[in-house]
């Protein structure tokens, strides 16, 4: 048995001159990118309609005809059928055209696009004709063009962002095994942010390491060293049986050094200050009194400089040199130094200050990443569920809070908080979005880098809360949460 199917004409009218009836669809979700997509591209598919009583009634392609009144199209293809249908068989073929609808996977809009691309079309011509944002498009061409990150996205591992972000570091095993890893997780964002520090620590080292290879010394990182099995300057003594120091070192040719970024703190004219020497319960408080005999932190500058952690000596007869201990035959008992309290204690402040570094630094990223969330989270119209409670328990706790952080809150808000213009004819939802931004603003403000040192509840109400609603946190977060000691925070970064 077959099926005649029904014949018509096809017609270009006015998409405000025709009836849209009533359609399987009952929401008809005309995003912005729909509308503009229409509005960039018309309507390719025609509409099926119908004429009855003098009207064009739409039977299929409610979506189409509803956001090409939105662009403002002039006209829309309409096939307009010779047959009407009843009921029954107009929903019934409705519902199976939509259900044979199959959207273009991930994969095969990246690949689409870097189809356009190929032809010499700009990024920006892409966005524009596919009516996607720029973001967009630079992505999918960043995936298109990486191995790793189009493999994963084509396995289903990963989503088009997640992908992106691997992609941008194709070729750096230890970064991408990272981030895959962090797939799916709500702190993927934190290990992207600290795979680009790390890419920029190393491109910063290797830069410090040029002046000393110029003078012949090698540079290696402290697994090369150890793998290679070199003599470190604490395990050495010099001729006349004293345990070797800096002085040791006379040919560069005979050395290999590592690198490590160590944190030097200076006055406001540059003059070298003592860490010991800072009052860190001043930062962030301008107000505040340093005891007797410290510095304020506003007075002290920190700056990172990248210096020699250890000597290794690659020809010891040239140098005149033995190994002692592990190293070498020479009797562990004549180095005193290897086991004095002063040499502990070096390297106690050594690995304080190696621990003072990766958390601030973890801190530094973690920043970056949390303000990011929260300029998005107040672009809502409407605020997030648990606001209202959250403004009142945190003023009922520090009623001058909202005096402090207004810099911040206005860069989180996108505008000055002093001049109104964010209240400007808006509704009350989205006032209160400006004043949980105000309140956002200034526990940021609260919340600096080094916040690890001295976490309270101040800090754990405001952590928490933006957990609540979707931030992950991440390890140096947690710290600050009281949800982790420091201690565990830097073993997982180490």
């Amino acid at each position: 048995m077959t099926t005649s199917l029904p014949t018509g004409v096809l017609e270009h009218l006015d998409p405000n001159e025709v009836e849209v009836e009533t359609n399987v669809r009952t929401e008809a979700s005309l995003t912005k990118q729909f509308i503009a997509s229409i509005k960039e591209q018309g309507v390719l598919v025609p509409v099926v309609a119908v004429r009855e009583d003098g009207k064009v009634k739409v039977r299929a392609g409610q979506r189409r005809t509803l956001a090409a009144r939105e662009a403002g199209l002039a006209s829309i293809p309409v096939y307009i059928s010779d047959t009407d249908l009843d009921t029954a068989t107009r929903l019934s073929q409705q519902i199976v055209e939509n259900d044979h609808r199959l959207s273009l996977t991930s994969v095969d809009r990246v690949k689409g696009i870097q189809q356009l691309l190929d032809t010499g079309m700009s990024m920006t011509k892409v966005a524009k004709r596919l009516s996607v944002s720029p973001e967009r498009v630079k992505k999918s061409k960043a995936v298109g063009e990486s191995e790793t990150a189009m493999s994963a996205l084509i396995s289903g591992e990963v989503t088009l962002d997640e992908a992106a972000a691997i992609a941008e570091f194709e070729g750096d095993d230890v970064a991408v095994d990272r981030l895959m890893k962090a797939v799916g997780r709500n702190y993927f964002e934190h290990e992207v942010e600290r795979a680009r520090r790390d890419r920029i620590a190393a491109a910063e080292r290797e830069k410090a390491a040029a002046p000393w290879r110029e003078k012949g010394f090698a540079v290696l990182s402290i697994n090369e060293a150890i793998a290679a099995e070199m003599v470190p300057l604490h395990a050495l003594l010099t001729a006349d049986g004293n345990s070797a120091d800096e002085s040791a070192v006379k040919n560069p040719d005979n050395w290999a050094i590592t690198l490590s970024d160590e944190a030097v703190f200076t006055d406001l004219e540059g003059n070298p200050v003592d860490e010991s020497l800072i009052d860190w319960s001043t930062e962030s408080d301008p107000e505040a009194k340093a005891e007797e005999g410290m510095l304020h932190c506003d007075s002290v500058v920190e700056k990172i400089e990248w210096v020699p952690s250890s000597y290794f000596c690659v020809n010891l007869e040239a140098e005149g040199l033995t190994a002692t201990g592990w190293y070498g035959t020479a009797d562990a008992s004549r180095t005193p130094d290897l086991t004095s309290d002063d040499l502990e204690r070096k390297a106690a402040e050594k690995a304080e200050r190696r621990r003072l570094i990766a958390l601030n630094k973890a801190g530094d990223a973690a920043m970056s990443v949390r303000r990011k969330f929260v300029t998005e989270l107040l672009q809502r119209k409407t605020p997030p569920k648990g606001t209202a409670t959250f403004i009142a328990e945190r003023l009922v706790a520090d009623p001058y809070l909202l005096q402090r952080g207004g810099d911040v809150a206005s860069e989180l808000l996108g505008g000055d908080i002093r001049s109104g213009e964010l209240l400007d004819h808006v509704t009350d939802a989205r006032a209160e979005v400006v004043l949980l931004g105000v309140t956002l603003g200034s526990l940021e403000f609260l919340t600096p880098r080094d916040a690890w040192r001295g976490p309270g509840p101040v800090h754990a109400a405001y952590l928490q809360f933006l957990a609540a609603n979707g931030y992950g946190l991440s390890a140096v977060e947690q710290v600050i949460a009281g949800e982790k000691s420091a201690a565990d925070c830097y073993g997982e970064l180490a």
